[in-house]
């Protein structure tokens, strides 16, 4: 590993990462295996180490773009209807509760309800989360409370989706975010 100039990596199916260099040289880091994981966050630490020191300045500089603020409530409303009414649409579609997971016939529901989950509903999720915290100006002092309880639903729901330790005490989805947002 004498580069840091790494032009893609990807998860090659068997656990490991495969890491593709500018010259087409390939480093392949097995996960399962903490050596190797070690050795290649050093690695890139040294090579980090190692840039000019007017790279690093700029590096150490730089402010991650702002989030959009709202002027007035109408337009946050607006922004966070949309992408609640996209979440809502999975969830009445395929959720557990939809008509089509509570048909035995359709064996696929939990598939196509995750499928949903991970690539829709997790990142609309973390839109929302980032959209209310930039905004929370915005909000009434019991809107806020809806907006935390929004929070510890968010946390909950993806940890429960994402990892094999389900945990029945993570709070529903709070309804009365859908009435603030109306």
């Amino acid at each position: 590993m004498t580069s840091l100039n790494f032009t893609k990596a990807e998860f090659d199916g068997d656990g490991n990462v495969v890491v593709q260099g500018i010259s087409d040289s390939t480093i392949t880091i097995n996960l399962n295996n903490p050596d190797e994981v070690v050795d290649f966050l050093n690695h890139i630490s040294e090579k980090i180490n190692e840039l000019p020191s007017e790279i690093a300045k700029a590096l150490n500089s730089a402010k991650p773009i702002p989030q959009k603020q709202f002027q007035d409530k109408e337009k946050l409303k607006e922004t966070i209807r949309e992408i609640l009414n996209e979440n809502n649409y999975i969830f009445e579609s395929y959720g557990p509760h939809s008509v089509f997971a509570l048909n035995e016939t359709q064996s696929n529901a939990v598939d196509i309800w995750r499928d949903n989950v991970a690539k829709i509903i997790i990142p609309n999720n973390q839109k929302l989360l980032t959209i209310l915290e930039e905004n929370t100006n915005l909000l009434s002092t019991d809107e806020k409370l809806i907006f935390y309880k929004f929070k510890l639903h968010k946390e909950g729901f993806e940890q429960n989706q994402l990892s094999s330790d389900k945990n029945s005490a993570v709070p529903t989805f709070p309804v009365e975010l859908n009435t603030i947002f109306q």
